[in-house]
């Protein structure tokens, strides 16, 4: 990997809190309430995690609850049956919507220009030099969780993580990570 100057940290938490709130107001602007009330769901909880799940596609509560783990399961679980309203693919064009919705109310509107220098920047962040970085993220990330799964041991941990290999499994299958690839 070519090797660049540091950035900054001010910088990188700077990007950080940009994308944050590029991907933050979605779930808090009345149109996305409008749309889901639109699908028929009321309640804010389904309605939240049926718009941050909708890109897995119609899976259990279960899953979204181990995608998010942050949640408690009983909030989670509110949003069984939102699949039965409305479909992930109707989920999903409703977000964009809202999405579309509220930037324009906002007037916070990109100019193809702006989003293409955007796209510029961002490509060689998640290209190949990108995910090797990610890689060692995760390699000193496990180095610093190493001890926390100490209390279950070597064969402990290889156990917990075979017990819910076949979620992982069943998204390979599905071709759900192909574009990663």
């Amino acid at each position: 990997m070519p090797t660049h100057p540091p950035v900054d940290l001010s910088a990188v938490r700077e990007v950080s809190t940009a994308v944050s709130a590029a991907h933050l107001f979605v779930y808090l602007v009345p149109e996305i309430e409008k749309e889901a009330a639109d699908l028929g769901v009321t309640d804010r909880a389904q309605r939240y995690f049926a718009f941050r799940s909708a890109a897995m596609g119609a899976v259990p509560w279960q899953v979204t609850l181990a995608a998010f783990y942050g949640f408690s399961p009983q909030a989670v679980r509110t949003m069984a049956g939102v699949w039965d309203v409305a479909s992930p693919e109707q989920w999903q064009a409703a977000r964009f919507a809202a999405v579309a919705g509220a930037v324009q109310r906002v007037g916070a509107s990109l100019a193809a220009d702006r989003l293409a220098e955007a796209r510029s920047l961002i490509d060689p962040v998640v290209a190949n030099a990108g995910i090797v970085a990610r890689e060692e993220i995760e390699i000193e990330t496990d180095r610093h969780c190493a001890a926390l799964w100490a209390p279950i041991g070597e064969a402990g941990a290889r156990r917990f993580a075979a017990l819910i290999a076949p979620i992982n499994d069943a998204f390979t299958k599905a071709g759900t990570y192909g574009s990663l690839h």
